[in-house]
């Protein structure tokens, strides 16, 4: 995609590495390195050797980089009015995060590309690294996912849509919705159209992210770095009784009006 190219650094800031998925030409997903988190690293050490106190960085190194032409960006209520900014984790209210808040994949950066040749900006978003989706976690030779893993699924998605609907207000939606955005009060959406579906629910890296990090850069030493081969990023599969999973894909959500916010939230 132009603008972006693996070697290079946007923003002053990531290094892209691998490009893990695109579409068409109107997205692309990218694995990343988060240069100023190798910065805090760096100091970290020194300040050990210094014998001096001080708190390791909470970030992981690698990061997922989306970019969107900024003309392929529907307007409201065809699509978000602004992906970057619903996505990002809300100031935390009374009682603590909502529970459905960590199935979502927060971004933690975001930022716009110069033009590129054909006259279009690039709208680049940040967030933690995930695997692939539970697509990955499916019996051999079936198409369905196995009960204890489906039943942690279910639950978990059931909170990032309680989350949606009643913090955010957003809906996730599709292409097969957009006969459905012409009424803004229109919350009787048939479920098959709601685009949710395995490819779109990934699964949380380990929760031990050294042993996550040293297996991609092992994957990182395998790559030729003058032709990149577009592919999924190696991922340790987890325990089926603690599986962890955010859904992603908002390119098209649609936007909830107050009317509807307030009846999806009375009848959750």
């Amino acid at each position: 995609m132009p603008g972006i190219a693996i070697g290079s650094t946007t923003n002053n800031r990531y290094q892209v590495l691998h490009c893990i998925a695109h579409s068409a030409s109107t997205s692309s997903v990218w694995l990343v390195r988060d240069l100023q988190c190798v910065s805090d690293i760096v100091t970290t050490i020194f300040f050990h050797i210094l014998k001096t106190p001080f708190l390791l960085p909470r970030n992981s190194t690698y990061k997922c980089l989306k970019a969107r032409r900024s003309n392929d960006i529907l307007p409201p209520p065809c699509g978000c009015p602004s992906e970057s900014v619903f996505l990002r984790p809300p100031h935390e209210a009374m009682g603590g995060p909502h529970p459905g808040q960590a199935h979502i994949n927060a971004l933690v950066d975001s930022f716009t590309l110069a033009e590129d040749a054909e006259g279009d900006k690039l709208e680049c978003m940040v967030s933690s690294l995930f695997g692939p989706s539970v697509k990955t976690l499916c019996h051999p030779h079936r198409v369905s996912l196995p009960w204890n893993v489906m039943k942690q699924v279910t639950v978990q998605l059931l909170m990032a849509l309680w989350y949606l609907h009643s913090v955010k207000g957003v809906v996730h939606a599709g292409k097969d919705l957009l006969p459905h955005y012409h009424n803004q009060f229109d919350h009787s959406i048939p479920p098959s159209l709601s685009d949710i579906h395995m490819r779109n629910i990934l699964l949380h890296p380990p929760k031990d992210h050294k042993d996550y990090t040293s297996t991609i850069e092992k994957f990182l030493n395998t790559l030729d770095p003058k032709e990149d081969t577009m592919g999924p990023i190696p991922f340790p599969l987890p325990d089926v009784d603690n599986v962890h999973v955010a859904l992603v894909d908002f390119d098209l959500g649609k936007v909830l009006s107050i009317h509807c916010r307030s009846q999806t939230y009375s009848e959750a």
